[in-house]
């Protein structure tokens, strides 16, 4: 049986899944609360662009932060963002089966400190001083 997967991508239920990981952390921020405060809507007005493939991100805010270091930062507007959240949450298993056990970035359980700790394991074993 052939999945289909955008279907998938486009369903009410993937939208609002996509919505809470995009909202982790940011509940208090402004414009998560805006479109909270109308979810269902947002969320079906996402599901219609993607069904009739009219969806156009929104361009990217870029402003420069200078703690620690200074650096460009572009974020993308919340409503993007929950669109990334979707399209992670359909890609994602497919592409997690193909990494291999020390790939750190960006993945669920994994992280810089782990990849810290691996690393620490293998300069251990390497000086043979376990």
């Amino acid at each position: 049986m052939i999945k289909n997967y955008y279907e998938e991508l486009c369903s009410y239920e993937n939208l609002e899944l996509a919505f809470k990981k995009a909202r982790r952390g940011k509940t208090l921020k402004l414009y998560v609360m805006h479109f909270e405060d109308d979810l269902s809507n947002n969320l079906h007005k996402l599901r219609i662009e993607l069904i009739m493939q009219t969806y156009k991100p929104k361009p990217l805010t870029t402003f420069i932060l200078r703690d620690p270091k200074t650096r460009t930062i572009s974020k993308a507007d919340f409503r993007d963002r929950v669109i990334h959240h979707a399209i992670c949450n359909i890609i994602e298993p497919f592409f997690e089966k193909t990494f291999i056990q020390d790939s750190y970035a960006n993945r669920i359980g994994k992280g810089g400190l782990n990849a810290i700790k691996r690393f620490e394991l293998f300069i251990r074993k390497a000086s043979n001083n376990p």
